[in-house]
């Protein structure tokens, strides 16, 4: 192990995480390790045969199973069925909870009251919240082992994992610019998450002279705890009055997968053709909703399965050191360009 460490140039400890799968280890760094170990052919003894006494890689764990609250009014058939990219996320944190051998048990709270009973209630080491709705999360859930993923949560001083819905919003424009779009629109339902999103959009637009137009509307995505549907009459009405087919192409950044085949339907039968006088910029990569849609629009992929990893691993490192500083992770979406599907 010394010998990998000094190859490696990091510490035996290090090296140790690696082995034994600690969290604490970056996943650039641990591929990096992982390689030295296979290169120079060292095998690790299996735990059962090593000699003297074991020590207990998590000895600050108590139940090795961590509990993912689903909070808000939407269940998990809600969003296994309309919100593909919370569904990535919870992919992610299986993922990695697999990889530390820790179990995965499930909860539901609709309401702040209920989020505290069940953080109340325990039986975990360490509890991930999913925030489905747009309501605030209570400050109060910062006094448990907690940490949030998704969403937007910046009144919380906690630990968080989300995505950078600024960063999505600047891609969208550099995206369209490089298109020569003259005429650029950003429309989407009116929660945090997608105004971020649609001023960043704007304002890097504005840096290239580029006038954008923001529509966000709370009525253009209609969900229920058995629907989530976009509006597409109020879709049209909003949208079409902005378009001046005389000062093409134009672009449009649709800050969720939802509107994007909706604004397809509407586009095509304004006689636009999606691709060359119209460009499209979709938010979220969510498969279902875009795999049938053609010419595939451009697409931003919030990374939504990394949060879930990142998620995990940023609770565990919590759980082995509670006091050290909460981290507050935003993951750069990328964007995926039409001719990659």
């Amino acid at each position: 192990m010394a010998d990998i460490a000094a190859r490696a140039g990091v510490a035996v400890s290090t090296v140790s995480r690696v082995i034994n799968r600690s969290p604490l280890v970056a996943p650039e760094k641990r591929k990096m390790i992982e390689a030295v170990i296979a290169e120079m052919g060292y095998k690790p003894v299996p735990v059962e045969k090593r000699k003297g006494i074991r020590k207990d890689p998590w000895p600050w764990i108590k139940y090795h199973t961590l509990k993912v609250v689903l909070f808000g009014k939407y269940d998990l058939y809600w969003i296994t069925n309309y919100a593909p990219v919370f569904s990535y996320a919870l992919h992610g944190i299986e993922e990695a909870l697999t990889a530390y051998d820790f179990r995965r048990e499930l909860e539901r709270a609709e309401s702040k009251a209920d989020l505290l009973k069940v953080l109340n209630k325990g039986g975990a080491d360490g509890f991930l919240i999913l925030n489905t709705s747009h309501e605030p999360l209570p400050e109060e859930i910062c006094n448990y082992p907690v940490a949030v993923f998704m969403g937007s949560h910046d009144h919380l001083s906690c630990d968080r994992v989300m995505p950078n819905a600024e960063r999505a919003g600047v891609l969208a424009a550099e995206y369209l610019q490089s298109k020569e779009c003259r005429t650029c629109i950003a429309i989407g339902g009116d929660t945090p998450i997608y105004r971020k999103r649609t001023k960043a959009f704007c304002e890097t637009l504005s840096t290239y002279g580029i006038e954008a137009v923001e529509i966000l509307d709370e009525n253009i995505e209609r969900g229920g705890s058995r629907i989530n549907q976009a509006n597409r009459a109020l879709i049209a009405d909003r949208v079409m009055p902005k378009i001046d087919k005389a000062n093409k192409p134009i672009g449009i950044f649709s800050v969720a997968d939802l509107i994007t085949t909706v604004l397809y339907s509407i586009m095509t039968e304004a006689g636009f053709k999606v691709g060359h006088d119209l460009h499209i910029v979709s938010c979220n990569n969510e498969r279902p909703y875009l795999d049938h849609l053609y010419p595939s629009p451009a697409v931003i992929d919030t990374q939504a399965d990394y949060i879930g990893q990142r998620v995990v691993r940023q609770l565990l490192r919590r759980l082995e050191d509670p006091n050290s500083p909460h981290e507050i992770a935003l993951i750069d979406p990328i964007l995926i360009p039409p001719d990659a599907f």
